[in-house]
């Protein structure tokens, strides 16, 4: 029974380093790196140092849900004087890990910046907040899931991704009772 348990805490799962925060700009995770000079000293093969972003993040507290609940992501700043501004709308990627090694966890736009006893907060929207504001009344003929899900994605202006086809429907209405998001649930 000790040996199982000792078998699931073996060192190669142990995290790499201590926990990690790394704040983007932009959605593009680590790929867009967050600009601000740290990608250019890493290029020269100098010390990464962390963006001034990351560097001031104090809380993250992602809250994340299936549909028809929107996912929410509130972050706490303890602003330097190198610290950018930030804006209504601005893509944010929140990245969490060990070590250097940070996986994106979160990405979505700033829906609200307030600040409170010297701490910046930032309230990250859920990127699918277009589709909980559309309702409608339609009726769709011999169209499959996937199908549907990127017309209400072309409606809403996002990108809809990867899908996999679903179910077809012969018919299909929907009515303004719920929103797109709640027809997607639902």
């Amino acid at each position: 029974m000790i040996a199982d348990h000792l078998d699931l805490v073996a060192p190669s799962t142990a995290p790499a380093g201590p926990p990690a925060v790394k704040i983007v700009r932009g959605s593009g995770g680590a790929a867009g790196a967050g600009g601000f000079g740290a990608d250019l000293l890493a290029a020269l093969g100098g010390p990464a140092l962390p963006d001034p972003l990351s560097r001031s993040v104090a809380t993250v507290d992602a809250r994340l849900a299936a549909a028809p609940i929107l996912a929410t992501c509130r972050l706490t700043f303890l602003p330097q004087a190198d610290f950018p501004e930030l804006a209504p709308g601005d893509p944010l990627t929140v990245e969490l890990g060990f070590g250097t090694s940070t996986q994106a966890v979160y990405a979505g736009p700033i829906a609200a910046i307030g600040a409170r006893g010297g701490a910046l907060e930032v309230l990250l929207g859920a990127p699918a907040t277009p589709l909980a504001h559309i309702r409608r009344n339609s009726g769709y003929e011999n169209q499959s899931f996937a199908a549907l899900l990127r017309t209400w994605a072309g409606e809403a202006e996002l990108q809809a991704g990867d899908i996999d086809a679903g179910p077809d429907y012969a018919f299909l209405a929907i009515d303004d009772r719920h929103s797109l998001w709640d027809w997607i649930a639902r």
